[in-house]
């Protein structure tokens, strides 16, 4: 896999704070059902998956990613705003109308089927992954977090 020259490698303290909050959420059994909760993950996820794929590593977690996944999905998708969907081999997650894309997540073929098919609108958010971790970890309510990320997908509407 070779290196990823579009964005930044993220800030090695906050590819470390993402990793800590994806192990401690992989370990977490109760149910999810905060929607904020859920945009940290996938911001958190995002910010491991810029920072694999800048270093042209793989990322380790995707396989107990796909298990948590894969033991939430039917939870997961009755919470507003939250929307999952697929294109081949992509999983793409919309949360407060921001679209994370997940490639290659193995053992998720099942789920996967289950997924209405829909057309990844890119670009992507791996350069900007470090600011959506870092929006997720704001002490923000629901609308001051959707306000701030209305600029931001805006601005990624408009590189496409």
């Amino acid at each position: 896999m070779e290196p990823a020259p579009s964005h930044p490698r993220p800030n090695h303290e906050l590819v470390k704070q993402a990793d800590i909050y994806i192990k401690q959420a992989l370990k977490n059994t109760k149910t999810v059902d905060d929607l904020q909760q859920v945009y940290k993950f996938f911001a958190a996820l995002n910010v491991l998956i810029a920072d694999a794929k800048k270093a042209g590593k793989k990322l380790t977690l995707m396989s107990k990613i796909a298990k948590w996944l894969g033991s939430r999905l039917c939870l997961l998708q009755d919470l507003e705003d939250l929307k999952f969907e697929r294109e081949k081999k992509k999983l793409l997650v919309t949360v407060y109308g921001l679209q994370f894309c997940i490639d290659d997540l193995p053992k998720f073929e099942e789920y996967r089927a289950l997924l209405p098919k829909a057309k990844w609108e890119g670009p992507g958010v791996y350069h900007i992954a470090t600011d959506l971790f870092v929006l997720s970890t704001a002490k923000l309510d629901r609308t001051a977090l959707e306000e701030r990320l209305r600029p931001i997908i805006a601005e990624l509407k408009n590189q496409k």
